[in-house]
């Protein structure tokens, strides 16, 4: 344009006036037909499933209409979420739609990780023929889908079970009338008057009372850490699809043979489920599905504080296995882990490490682990990678 303005102004020519009014209107029609398309492209978006399971897959299908007579501007793509559903599954390009036609993109989208994502078109980016100018539109609609964690049958779990001898509980697991009594005692203050033997009290000349010996498949308590991770993105969500997904498996494979189970976690306020049978896991699934991570409370100090509650209610009796389900291990858990097990609980770790992901030695944390192992708690490794 420079070149034809010199040329204009020195040898005064038609043709060259003509060719400098053209080349002035270029970028005005340039940005008028960039205005046109922008205001005129129809965008239509939709998933074919919006609740799946790890693993499957969805189709999000992305279609552009041109109903004008005109060609459209290239336009350019960006998807919401890419940073983990469309991770090498969609590379933006350009589009350009022709005269009364339309453009249908599908893509197949592998859903690895559980949670809650929204996925959509985050922005379209207009840009005209020549390259001159270019639009970016945002607010376009999103699609919300829910991914469920994978539901594995584990084949073992340390829960050990607690001969209940002598005391009130076995009322709370079975009826005195069925149970069989293994010994005779002298009775004590507290016990029930069902349980005196009258011929044997009257020939001893005191009172003798039935001592019961009942095998009880003691009920669990788990602890779900859902502390916010400070990785990179993807990190954090693998570690927090792997603590989910721990949980739903130890909950399953304890209400698939009816075993009691409690599960509490700290998100904005504290948290309990209670289940007893196998129909009962659909409530932990639902619930545990869309679980987020981020509550600030002290994972150590949250436990400490819900035994105490559980004791001052008197309910703590009823539980002899306790699990913690965490990545976080800290001086706190330490603390509160091993005055737990001076209660005589069975006391298990279950780990996810971030050290499988991040690749960083963690030694605080291995020497408090050693010194938990010391205590006579039980430690799982649950082993994670970004592929899981």
């Amino acid at each position: 344009m420079l070149i034809t303005s010199i040329l204009t102004y020195k040898v005064p020519s038609y043709i060259f006036s003509v060719t400098l009014y053209i080349l002035l209107l270029i970028p005005i029609v340039s940005l008028a037909v960039l205005y046109f398309t922008y205001a005129h492209l129809r965008i239509v978006s939709s998933v074919n499933k919006r609740m799946i399971v790890k693993g499957d897959k969805v189709d999000y299908t992305i279609t552009l209409q041109n109903r004008s007579p005109f060609v459209y501007c290239p336009l350019e793509l960006k998807l919401t979420g890419d940073r983990i559903l469309f991770k090498k599954q969609y590379v933006p390009s350009l589009s350009i739609l022709y005269p009364m036609s339309s453009k249908e993109i599908i893509i197949p989208l592998e859903c690895r990780y559980r949670g809650n994502y929204h996925i959509g078109v985050a922005s379209i980016t207009f840009r005209d023929f020549f390259n001159l100018f270019k639009i970016k539109y945002k607010k376009i609609e999103t699609h919300q889908i829910l991914v469920y964690p994978n539901v594995k049958d584990l084949k073992y779990l340390p829960i050990k079970n607690r001969i209940v001898e002598d005391t009130n509980i076995v009322k709370g697991y079975f009826n005195e009338e069925h149970d069989q009594f293994k010994d005779i005692r002298s009775y004590e203050y507290g016990d029930s008057i069902n349980r005196i033997h009258w011929k044997l009290s009257a020939k001893y000349n005191e009172m003798m009372v039935k001592a019961y010996q009942v095998a009880v498949n003691n009920a669990s308590l788990l602890f779900l850490d859902i502390t916010e991770h400070h990785y990179f993105y993807e990190i954090n969500i693998a570690l927090e699809d792997k603590i989910i997904e721990t949980a739903v498996h130890m909950i399953h494979y304890m209400l698939k043979r009816n075993m009691s189970c409690k599960l509490m976690y700290y998100h904005l306020s504290s948290v309990a489920l209670e289940g007893h049978q196998f129909s009962d896991f659909e409530r932990f699934y639902q619930a545990l599905a869309p679980v987020q991570f981020g509550h600030s409370m002290d994972f150590g100090l949250y436990i400490s504080k819900m035994m105490d509650q559980l004791q001052i209610r008197d309910e703590l009796d009823s539980y002899h296995n306790l699990m913690i389900i965490t990545s976080h291990i800290t001086k706190e858990l330490y603390a509160s882990l091993t005055h737990q097990k001076c209660k005589k609980m069975n006391v298990t770790l279950l780990y996810i490490s971030p050290a499988d992901l991040i690749k960083v030695e963690q030694t605080t944390s291995k020497e408090i682990i050693e010194s938990l192992k010391t205590s006579g708690v039980e430690i799982i490794y649950i082993e994670v990678d970004r592929s899981s």
